[in-house]
């Protein structure tokens, strides 16, 4: 059955998805900038077969790995949207995005980051 969390998880619970997204967003920024920098290290190769290290490609190029990795950050972070969704505590329904507070079954939907799961205790 659905209950309420207490305010302490709903608060541990925001700070472990705040968390996620900002580690999210800076592991594909690395990812981003050393793809990128790679990516110009073997495009700007010396001669046929010798290879650039990356240490030695230029700083323009480091410049632009950069940009790419902290635009690609960017946009992880701000394409997130904190979509609304509302369960209802006695019948279980969800609903996506919809200002009606009232269910069919008589209930109130809320939202859904407020209730948690907790298996009924059996008789």
């Amino acid at each position: 059955m659905w209950i309420k969390r207490t305010s302490d998880e709903i608060g541990a619970r925001r700070r472990r998805v705040r968390r996620f997204r900002r580690y999210g967003a800076l592991g594909l920024a690395v990812f981003t900038f050393i793809v990128v920098g790679l990516i110009y290290a073997v495009w700007n190769r010396t001669g046929p077969g010798h290879w650039q290290m990356p240490a030695q490609v230029r700083r323009e190029q480091w410049l632009m790995s950069l940009l790419a990795g902290l635009s690609t950050a960017t946009g992880f972070l701000l394409l997130q949207e904190d979509r609304l969704t509302l369960r209802c505590p006695r019948c279980g329904t969800t609903k996506h995005g919809e200002n009606q507070t009232a269910c069919e079954c008589g209930g109130q939907l809320e939202d859904a980051e407020n209730l948690k799961w907790v298996e009924p205790e059996s008789a």
